[in-house]
């Protein structure tokens, strides 16, 4: 019997459950599958954390959704050894509610946990270069198993490194400072000629990268759904990181602060002093040029559908310097986290901050300009733009 089935209660003993109860009952079974599977690494749980002793990681799975056949499982894993955490969502399809569990568990196993078990043991690395701002950066890349589900493709070659061979040049130029980072990649065939790709770097999605899996997927010939998913964990050498002041924490709690501070501003009808405010309290012109940049800005993205580059053009002095989102350490972190609050409990109304944030972007006045014009908001998508944000001299890409 494989390690996610499930010893089931007798039906009556299901049916007299609550919702509440069976949620509480699979929630405890997601972390004992997971700590029986990776006993090895000395497992244990703590206020629903599990801690991996020996790979010095730390596992907080969630259930998002739970129906007969459909389990969404979520997962934050972290490490002392990084510098950000990683959240991964893994959904799983069965005959019933047990099923579906044990594929989602399977997913999470067998490609994330791969990759993060190579990566923090050390595991046959490779080694590359690139290029920041001026400085050179020394990585070891550790691949995880290409996770196959659906049917077999005889045209398709299973070795692990198929996608790195075919994307490395391209994600070398998108590597920044980090310590740490990650890329998961998703590619499907539904077996109709409908393909599927998918690149986030630090979840991240890119578009470019997305597109070339995308032609990947097309090509193959399975006449049934079939995808495939696999990580790459990055991790930067010591000589060749340069010091970061901020630790993810910290950008998340001042990022969930710029926020808070953008909605007093607006209560109090004093928005003209949110930027004013920002740097008084961080005494970072890098950071408080970032929230007031770039926070409207993601906030308008993910509203407004238009072809939105995966590069910045900031403004710095009379320079203006170009490089990619996910180079920029903080970016990501900024990006994600704006989310978590907008749908959290820190702000008073989070649909008024979340609109009138867009209101105030670059993209939102586009957005206005260009329907003033007579355009449609479906037709937008198709314009080509770019935006120089403003950062002020002393900015430094870090």
């Amino acid at each position: 019997m494989g390690i996610f089935d499930i010893f089931g209660k007798n039906k009556k003993a299901e049916q007299a459950e609550t919702p509440q109860m069976r949620m509480k009952r699979f929630s405890e079974k997601v972390v004992t599958d997971i700590i029986n599977c990776c006993s090895s690494y000395d497992s244990s749980v703590s206020d629903g954390v599990i801690h991996l002793s020996k790979l010095d990681v730390t596992i907080r799975p969630m259930i998002y959704e739970l129906k007969d056949r459909v389990v969404t499982l979520g997962f934050k894993v972290a490490s002392p050894q990084w510098d950000r955490e990683i959240f991964e969502i893994c959904s799983g399809l069965g005959s019933d509610t047990n099923a579906a569990l044990g594929m989602a568990q399977g997913s999470f196993m067998f490609a994330l946990m791969d990759a993060v078990t190579r990566l923090n043991t050390n595991d046959h690395p490779e080694e590359f270069e690139s290029e920041f701002a001026g400085n050179k950066h020394k990585w070891k890349l550790y691949i995880g198993n290409i996770l196959g589900v659906g049917g077999k493709d005889e045209n398709t070659d299973l070795d692990a490194k198929i996608y790195w061979n075919v994307l490395k040049e391209h994600i070398a130029k998108r590597l920044g400072n980090q310590k740490m980072c990650y890329v998961k990649i998703f590619a499907s065939n539904s077996g109709r000629g409908d393909a599927i790709g998918e690149v986030r770097i630090n979840n991240l999605k890119s578009e470019e990268l997305s597109k070339i899996v995308e032609d990947i997927a097309a090509k193959w010939t399975n006449t049934e759904f079939k995808s495939h998913k696999q990580f790459f964990m990055f991790k930067q050498e010591e000589e060749t990181t340069l010091p970061y002041p901020y630790t993810e924490a910290d950008i998340i709690r001042k990022t969930k602060w710029a926020m808070k501070i953008f909605e007093l501003c607006l209560q109090e009808d004093k928005v003209e002093a949110y930027g004013e405010v920002l740097y008084s309290e961080t005494k970072d012109d890098n950071l408080s040029a970032e929230f007031y940049r770039f926070i409207p800005e993601i906030c308008a993205e993910s509203a407004i559908e238009l072809a939105y580059p995966e590069t910045l053009d900031l403004g710095i002095g009379d320079k203006t310097s170009t490089c990619y989102k996910t180079q920029l350490y903080s970016y990501s972190i900024i990006h994600d986290t704006i989310f978590d609050t907008l749908e959290g409990s820190e702000l008073d109304d989070p649909k008024n901050v979340r609109a009138s944030y867009i209101c105030s972007s670059a993209i939102g006045s586009l957005a206005s300009q260009m329907i003033e014009k007579g355009y449609k908001l479906e037709q937008l998508k198709d314009l080509q733009f770019s935006i120089t944000y403003s950062m002020g001299k002393d900015y430094i890409l870090r």
